[in-house]
């Protein structure tokens, strides 16, 4: 008889156990998919796209994420050029990305969703309507294989890279203030000298100017400290450029590497 108790006691303490170990695995699943959601984009990242706006066309919008930090940048199309920039910090909870300014205000909501960023209204809630899909960003696809470029770049001595399209060029000044002017045609490499457009003395908020000359041609490149997003790969530039050939005039965008 003792047997028989001590054989069910046997079997009910491992079917106890066995259940244990299932909760258990269940709970670090869900630990583990937790995790999985914290982390559901890599850092840096940016995106993209055009929100709606009652009197304009549209606002281009762009927002690159980095390390805590964030930049957005936004335009009235057919309006001012030049952007309104915020900077300030971000913070993930699970599906939902909020951005503070440097007061710590809560300045727009996100929704996470795949390799999109949905924007929420003021209540953190979707918007809706037969405008609800324009409120959806899109991750800039190439922004990762951009920085890659510009850190090689940076690595062989280029301090400060421009491009434009339509037609497609390229400039790049040396830290041994060489510039190379890029088509896909061709490639001239110049001395270049230094200016600064302005009476103060050089800084990072000054328009720089590039000056270099041929046998048969002047280049001059400007460098305005003004955001400037690329229009096909959607990346966001800290600068504005216009590059001269003697008349002709291209414009682009860069930054410093």
């Amino acid at each position: 008889m003792n047997k028989y108790i001590n054989i069910s006691i046997l079997l009910i303490l491992g079917i106890f156990i066995s259940l244990r170990i299932n909760v258990a695995c269940s709970e670090l699943e869900k630990l583990s998919d937790e995790e999985t959601n914290e982390e559901s984009f890599s850092i840096p990242v940016s995106y993209s796209g055009v929100l709606p706006c009652a009197s304009c066309p549209g606002i281009q919008y762009s927002l690159v994420l980095e390390d805590e930090k964030f930049t957005e940048a936004s335009w009235y199309i057919d309006r001012d050029p030049n952007p309104f920039v915020n900077k300030g910090t971000w913070q993930q909870s699970a599906d939902t990305l909020r951005l503070f300014d440097d007061s710590d205000e809560l300045l727009k909501t996100f929704l996470l969703d795949d390799r999109e960023i949905v924007l929420l209204d003021q209540s953190e809630e979707q918007i809706s309507g037969d405008l609800a899909d324009n409120y959806r960003l899109a991750e800039v696809s190439e922004f990762m294989s951009i920085k890659e470029h510009h850190q090689k770049l940076g690595e062989d001595g280029i301090e400060f890279t421009a491009s434009g399209n339509e037609p497609f060029w390229s400039v790049r000044i040396s830290r041994d203030r060489e510039l190379n002017y890029q088509t896909p045609d061709r490639s001239i490499l110049l001395d270049a000298r230094k200016l600064i457009d302005s009476k103060s003395e050089p800084s990072a908020g000054n328009t720089i100017i590039y000056h270099a000359v041929s046998d048969t041609s002047e280049y001059i490149l400007q460098i305005n400290p003004v955001h400037c997003q690329d229009n096909m790969s959607g990346f966001l530039f800290t600068h504005t450029v216009t590059f001269t050939i003697d008349n002709k005039l291209y414009r682009g965008c860069g930054t410093f590497l």
